[in-house]
């Protein structure tokens, strides 16, 4: 047990005392709970200051993540709802992890294709991106041996169930607040049930 430093004991143990498990205890739960209490004897402030730490030791973690929405793309790239996220960066640069994922429900009747992609500081990360597509647009007449002039039937996702999109990659970013997100682009239309961003900044 510690004495001095304004840790008063309720026990003292000498050295041809037997071990009394209560006295023990008591001892154990009384140290432990002082501590804790934030006083000129915490023992952070007698062991671990800030020059026991560099710079790389810190990890910054932002996320958002928003479920049961449903949004459905346009024929054009769009963000997913439930992925704007504000990157606060105070220093120079960042390095970090990103990561995202998207619950689709696509359309067989209507999609062919389902693309995302991460975008931070205003730039599109394409090293994070997901797609999910149809093995072929087309079939055509079944047993005709030549190529007919026109395609015969539009080939979609064979279940109209979900799939999820995400990915993992390594970001770098500069300093101020930037806004990241995910765009989706489809070739058809799907719905976006649920998204997530989370990233993990590294700082040096």
């Amino acid at each position: 047990m510690v004495n001095g430093g304004g840790l008063i004991r309720p026990h003292v143990l000498a050295a041809s005392d037997p071990l009394d498990r209560r006295r023990v205890e008591e001892l154990f739960l009384w140290s432990a709970k002082r501590f804790t209490e934030v006083a000129g004897y915490y023992i952070a402030n007698k062991q671990i200051d800030r020059t026991f730490f560099d710079l790389d030791t810190w990890e910054e973690y932002q996320t958002t993540y928003q479920d049961e929405i449903i949004y459905l793309t346009p024929h054009f790239g769009h963000q997913a709802p439930g992925t704007g996220l504000e990157i606060t960066n105070d220093d120079s640069y960042f390095e970090g992890e990103l990561s995202w994922s998207c619950k689709v429900q696509v359309d067989s009747a209507d999609c062919f294709m389902v693309m995302g992609w991460p975008v931070v500081d205003g730039q599109g990360v394409f090293g994070g991106e997901d797609w999910a597509e149809v093995d072929q647009r087309f079939k055509y007449t079944a047993g005709d041996t030549s190529l007919p002039d026109e395609p015969v039937t539009a080939v979609a996702f064979t279940n109209a169930g979900y799939m999820t999109l995400g990915n993992t990659c390594g970001v770098t970013g500069v300093n101020g607040r930037s806004y990241s997100g995910v765009l989706i682009a489809s070739i058809g239309r799907c719905k976006i049930l649920s998204a997530q961003l989370n990233l993990r900044k590294s700082l040096r």
